[in-house]
């Protein structure tokens, strides 16, 4: 009778041990991604640095309003211009009325902004 009442206490004092570290196991973890967490939070965006990014934000759409607002050249030489974007909606709602139409004009146009220049003339042979 010795030996199971011994064995009992064995297997319970392992219960324990395996309980102790499991929970250690999960304490640990926890503390890991408490750690990571706050090693990757972003800064808090302060007054100054909210003020520098508003005024990189006007900076940009000063610089961005006539390419978006006028008419230009986009490409001279392949006959592109920049045209104002309420002008480009009313252009492409005319132009779609007819879909099959629109479709061929559509590829014609991207072919020809793809278009590779031709090569340039080959240097002649010095025997020719």
């Amino acid at each position: 009778m010795r030996t199971s009442s011994s064995n009992k206490q064995n297997t319970r004092g392992f219960a324990f041990v395996y309980f102790v570290a499991i929970m250690a196991t999960f304490f640990i973890m926890a503390f890991l991604i408490w750690v990571t967490k706050e090693y990757t939070q972003p800064r808090a965006i302060s007054a100054n640095r909210a003020s520098e990014r508003a005024e990189n934000l006007q900076t940009v759409k000063e610089a961005v309003a006539p390419l978006l607002n006028e008419y230009g050249w986009q490409d001279q030489e392949k006959g592109f211009v920049r045209v104002p974007i309420k002008r480009a909606m009313e252009l492409t709602v005319k132009e779609w009325q007819d879909p099959a139409k629109a479709r061929l004009e559509l590829i014609s146009r991207m072919e020809k902004a793809t278009a590779l220049p031709p090569p340039p003339p080959e240097e002649p042979s010095a025997f020719e």
